[in-house]
């Protein structure tokens, strides 16, 4: 049993106590950064992950079978540890002044002043409830009007935001959904998404990427080593355009 929320609750703990905590004491952990999600001057990234494929209702065949999320959890133990953790308090009625917690302390620290925070909902998992969602839309809703964070998710869970935008207004909502599409997805979540006026992200085979006229990410492996490629710091097009987005299959 764990006994901590956060990891602002254990570091109070451990300052108070000279101790250290371990992360399995600690309910909930965010991720901070990848290879493509570098830290600047200007900006830094953060993620929250969740199980995938079971957090995902809407999941297609194809997404499925590519998920690298899925690739991680069953290459190592911890990192399938903590998303399951993250997924079970998420369930909980403290997620949303836990998590609220952790991002103020996160927007707080010194490495973060004058940057503005990217915070990425879901590198691993979706949106598996309306109830889920609403409780992110409460998170996100707490630092409306800060301009020195931005909420993203990429989801498949379009019903779910469909009536979300219907319960509280599209304008209300603090987070910018990208909706999640691949071939095989079914043709009325393609038109969902036009109704919804979300633009798109999908993946697309190695060399393609230019011929489906979509904005084509700039971190993708073709454009590696040439004047083309951008980490997402540098780009930063899926977090502030309403534009639609091709990365390469990975």
């Amino acid at each position: 049993m764990t006994k901590f929320n956060n990891e602002v609750q254990a570091k109070a703990f451990e300052k108070a106590n000279k101790c250290k905590v371990s992360m399995k004491d600690i309910s909930m952990a965010l991720s901070e950064g990848n290879k493509k999600l570098k830290d600047s001057k200007v900006v830094a990234f953060y993620q929250w992950n969740i199980t995938s494929v079971v957090s995902c209702p809407f999941r297609t065949e194809m997404c499925e079978k590519s998920c690298y999320a899925l690739k991680a959890e069953k290459m190592y133990p911890t990192v399938n540890t903590r998303r399951a953790m993250n997924l079970e308090f998420s369930k909980t009625s403290e997620f949303v002044s836990a998590m609220i917690e952790q991002i103020e302390f996160e927007l707080a620290r010194k490495k973060n002043k004058g940057k503005t925070v990217f915070f990425r909902i879901h590198e691993a998992g979706d949106f598996y409830s309306y109830e889920y969602l609403l409780k992110w839309h409460e998170i996100a809703k707490h630092f409306k009007g800060n301009r020195g964070i931005v909420f993203m998710a990429y989801t498949k869970s379009l019903p779910f935001v469909k009536t979300l935008y219907k319960n509280v207004g599209k304008a209300n909502v603090n987070i910018t959904f990208k909706s999640s599409i691949w071939e095989d997805t079914k043709p009325k979540f393609v038109d969902m998404t036009k109704e919804l006026g979300m633009s798109i992200f999908t993946a697309e085979k190695i060399g393609t990427l230019e011929e489906k006229g979509m904005f084509a990410c700039p971190a993708s492996e073709t454009f590696k080593n040439t004047p083309k490629e951008k980490d997402c710091g540098e780009c930063k097009v899926c977090y502030l355009a309403n534009v639609d987005v091709a990365i390469e299959i990975h």
